[in-house]
């Protein structure tokens, strides 16, 4: 139970778990935050990608790094941002080029916003506590995400298998 890690990305997780075992009854709880790596164009107006995590903002990233920082039985050890617009999006659908080049534009703008402000994030936390790990993409995007510098570690899911759907990655 020490290398456990649970994901966060709200105050009142944490207060589930001291609801379920008080911090003097129990082994510290790594906690790892989730930011939210959906891309907000047009003044935020739209958003495209999953909403996983309310934590969209560099600040609100490192308000809640400070509240886990701050709380008995907690320690907090990494970031997640996983990038699901870039990741789990066919870049090059067969007999679909111009959806696909469509596609590839609004990856590459979405990761040049979130490189800006995944680093920042990661850095604003790394302020609040020493991290462990900051994990990054998705089959996808693996290779995008591995070239940031704030990235310590890239996932890639199911495209370890190879099934059909990464037929229409041009990365993959």
């Amino acid at each position: 139970s020490s290398r456990v890690t649970i994901m966060v990305d709200d105050p009142a997780q944490l207060d589930l778990v001291d609801a379920v075992s008080p911090p003097n009854r129990r082994e510290t709880v790594r906690v790892c935050l989730e930011l939210d790596c959906s891309w907000r164009p047009f003044g935020g107006r739209v958003r495209i990608g999953a909403r996983r995590s309310p934590l969209h903002s560099p600040e609100a990233l490192a308000g809640l790094a400070r509240m886990v920082s701050d709380r008995s039985g907690f320690r907090l050890v990494g970031v997640m941002a996983y990038e699901a617009q870039v990741a789990g999006v066919p870049d090059a659908p067969p007999g679909r080029r111009a959806y696909g080049w469509a596609i590839r534009r609004m990856q590459h703008r979405s990761m040049r916003e979130l490189r800006r402000r995944r680093a920042a994030a990661v850095a604003a936390v790394r302020d609040v506590a020493d991290l462990e790990f900051v994990n990054a993409g998705g089959t996808g995007s693996v290779d995008r995400s591995a070239a940031e510098d704030a990235v310590t570690e890239v996932a890639a899911g199911s495209g370890l298998f190879a099934p059909r759907l990464f037929d229409g990655y041009s990365s993959f």
